[in-house]
């Protein structure tokens, strides 16, 4: 290790750092050259120290087209043990990694070569986020704080109150410019939120989890879905959540097999491919959609004892071109079809339809070309429980049962059903009633009637189900809330 006479003032909030608006001299690591050039569109990996096996890596590894050996790998071994729990790059390539365990966030040079002390002071950092004016944004867990770093160091508190302990606390910023911060339990006793926070520090609540779920990860899709990786810190099952734009709409369970496993880590990249790492896993695992049922498993990276931290995707750094002479105009070529995300469902859920005579009864999301065809289609009526049809009405396209569709962007298609139950009608001897057995719409009110035989009288209605009748009335009324059964009794004169 060696230490260079670099000075860098880091003037730390005055709640919290009264005692430190001083000058800290900054710490530069010379490390051993690196195996190979980082690129952009690389997935960076970082790893929390192991102390049987190293001191805490950082990893770059191709993802494009698919898993390759890593290009770049800054060997920690000669220095300081490394607690990397959260990462972010700034717009001119600088890679900032917080240290949970130092209470430190570093800076690590574009070409990999210095490793600078960035910010001391701090309670477990974890989650890093770096804003358009590059803003360093860190989620303190120690003291449930947000806190907000100029380039040059400065510091002040962003925001506050935040329950922070026992997750990630990853941070992304969403399409609006608010940051997404992931809580732990205790926002609502055992329960975990996601929270937003607004230009102005303002904390609102983005999502809330499940119950017993904590979040280790977040990321948004190209349509705006939220992913989150979270464990059930009850049933210790491992999932991932994709929460749709609209808060209405319930979330949809993806990656089922990394029950198998624990991750923290989570990145999605620009074909919407997710990638996880493992807690104490040796591979990088990359789902892909439109169902994200199944994943591959990159080459090992690490001794299978490591904890990975916050992922990340290295973005092309601008910079000023070289001047070129002014080349022959050519033609304008076609501009090539982009993908959309489409997603197809049913009201009420659970209903089978098609795509391209694939048969699902749960939402799917598909990446398609814009502008290719394809075909969505359903089956009418389809069975239930006992008692119980759905008979379609529509697709909120209009398009008939079966039809082709060729959307340009991003498109929902939802096929509603009718719910249908069936009414059972039965009399004993002696008359006959109305109307006759058969299906009616859920909540349809129905008038049946009994009619007695020569020499016999009404008696009364026997009905079983919910919205049925019992009793004397002749004729009654009814309200289909589920199956039901009305049996007419007559007695002789």
């Amino acid at each position: 290790m060696k230490t260079l006479s670099t000075i860098n003032s880091i003037t730390h909030s005055p709640v919290r750092y009264s005692l430190f608006l001083t000058a800290l001299t900054v710490i530069v690591f010379a490390m051993g050259t690196p195996t190979a050039n980082s690129a952009p569109g690389d997935l960076i990996v970082p790893q929390q120290y192991s102390p049987a096996y190293d001191n805490g890596d950082i990893i770059q590894l191709p993802i494009n087209p698919s898993f390759g050996t890593p290009s770049f790998v800054w060997d920690n071994t000669n220095l300081p043990a490394h607690f990397w729990a959260g990462i972010a790059f700034d717009q001119a390539g600088n890679l900032y990694a917080s240290d949970y365990v130092s209470g430190e966030i570093y800076k690590l040079t574009p070409d990999r070569s210095t490793l600078t002390l960035f910010a001391t002071g701090l309670q477990s950092p974890k989650g890093l986020a770096i804003d358009a004016a590059g803003s360093i944004y860190e989620a303190d867990t120690g003291t449930g704080n947000i806190y907000k770093f100029t380039p040059e160091g400065a510091q002040s508190t962003f925001a506050s109150g935040l329950y922070l302990n026992n997750s990630g606390a990853c941070m992304i910023f969403d399409s609006l410019g608010k940051l997404l911060v992931s809580g732990g339990l205790g926002y609502d006793w055992n329960t975990a939120a996601i929270y937003q926070i607004d230009a102005q520090g303002n904390v609102g609540v983005y999502r809330i989890l499940p119950t017993y779920v904590i979040p280790s990860g977040i990321a948004f899709d190209s349509s705006g879905n939220l992913f989150v990786l979270c464990h059930n810190a009850f049933t210790a099952a491992n999932s991932i959540y994709e929460y749709p734009p609209s808060p209405e709409e319930p979330p949809i369970t993806r990656g089922e097999n990394v029950s198998a496993a624990g991750f923290v880590g989570l990145v999605i990249d620009s074909l919407d491919n997710l990638y996880v790492g493992g807690t104490l896993g040796s591979s990088i695992w990359k789902f892909s959609p439109p169902g994200y049922e199944s994943y591959v498993a990159s080459s090992p990276i690490s001794d299978g004892t490591d904890t990975f931290g916050q992922l990340a995707i290295e973005a092309a750094v601008s910079s000023t071109p070289t001047p070129t002479p002014t080349p022959t105009p050519t033609p304008t070529p076609t501009p090539t079809p982009g993908m959309i995300t489409v997603t197809v469902k049913t009201s009420p859920t659970g209903r089978s339809f098609s795509v391209d005579a694939t048969t699902y009864t749960t939402q799917q999301r598909f990446r398609w070309t814009s502008g290719s065809t394809h075909t969505i289609a359903t089956t009418s009526p389809q069975s239930g429980d006992p008692g119980v049809q759905y008979v379609w009405k529509k697709w909120s396209d209009q398009g008939a049962i079966s039809h082709t569709v060729s959307p340009t962007g991003n498109t929902t298609y939802n096929a509603t059903f009718t719910t249908q139950y069936y009414l059972t009608m039965t009399s004993g001897t002696g008359g006959r009633v109305t109307p006759a057995s058969g299906w009616k719409n859920s909540g349809a009110a129905v008038s049946i009637s009994a009619t007695p035989a020569r020499g016999y009288s009404f008696s009364n209605w026997t009905g079983t189900g919910t919205g049925s009748y019992s009793g004397p009335n002749n004729p009654a009324s009814i309200t289909m809330g589920g199956p039901i059964t009305e049996a007419a009794t007559f007695t002789h004169n």
